[in-house]
């Protein structure tokens, strides 16, 4: 099977943008090594038996943890940043066209096109 067939994405799932990925194992998601938190280098990908990405380890992990941690009331917010795969930040449409100066590229990452001169503190 190549690559193309075997159900990956061909771009990467925090920036969008083509390269030399990292595969997670359970599901089509893929990540430059830079992108994945922490980073990586391909020699270090290389000395593990197998590599999930937050989310799917997130899943395999959550099967071992005990119901204590749902007596924690922030839990829930602190699972989701510690477990969620990285993302390049994307400025939402409804926010581009309510306020002036708010642009975005292609893949929505945000350009300041406001013209404001730089304030000067002595």
């Amino acid at each position: 099977q190549t690559p193309a067939d075997d159900g990956t994405h061909d771009m990467c799932d925090a920036c969008g943008q083509p390269g030399e990925f990292i595969c997670c194992e359970m599901c089509p998601r893929v990540f430059h090594f830079l992108c994945v938190n922490p980073p990586m280098t391909p020699e270090a990908v290389r000395q593990l038996d197998h590599w999930y990405c937050r989310q799917c380890a997130h899943l395999v992990s959550r099967k071992r943890k005990s119901r204590a941690h749902a007596k924690n009331i922030f839990y829930p917010l602190l699972s989701g940043m510690e477990f969620e795969n990285p993302r390049v930040f994307a400025v939402p449409e409804d926010i581009r066209r309510q306020f002036d100066g708010i642009e975005a590229d292609i893949d929505g990452t945000f350009i300041n096109t406001r013209k404001d001169k730089p304030v000067r503190v002595k």
